[in-house]
């Protein structure tokens, strides 16, 4: 990965709950995600999934009642993912209570 890209990653967008195929940025593949913080909003959240154009969909956070920790709260989850699009525009999904915030160069 280059370093300059990395500190060039500025850009970031909203992916709002129960979200389907959300595409991130201008939609065209060379579209660079640094990292994917995905929050949970309640105790039961859903999935969230990230697909490279039309490559498979990838399920990054399963969601369910696994994610209260012991004091049955829940926090954001930081995925560094640092990848470029090869095949279109990265496409991001969400279920009922979780939001994500994509940050990167797009």
């Amino acid at each position: 990965m280059s370093r300059s890209l990395d500190e060039k990653a500025t850009d970031y967008q909203w992916v709002l709950a129960s979200a389907t195929s959300s595409a991130i940025g201008r939609g065209v593949a060379g579209t660079y995600i640094k990292r994917l913080t995905i929050i949970p909003l309640s105790l039961t959240p859903g999935s969230v999934t990230l697909q490279d154009g039309s490559e498979t969909v990838r399920t990054l956070f399963i969601g369910g009642t696994g994610v209260a920790g012991v004091n049955r709260e829940f926090r954001p989850v930081r995925l560094d993912l640092g990848r470029l699009s090869r095949n279109g525009a990265w496409k991001v999904s969400t279920g009922a209570d979780v939001i994500a915030l994509v940050t990167g160069k797009f």
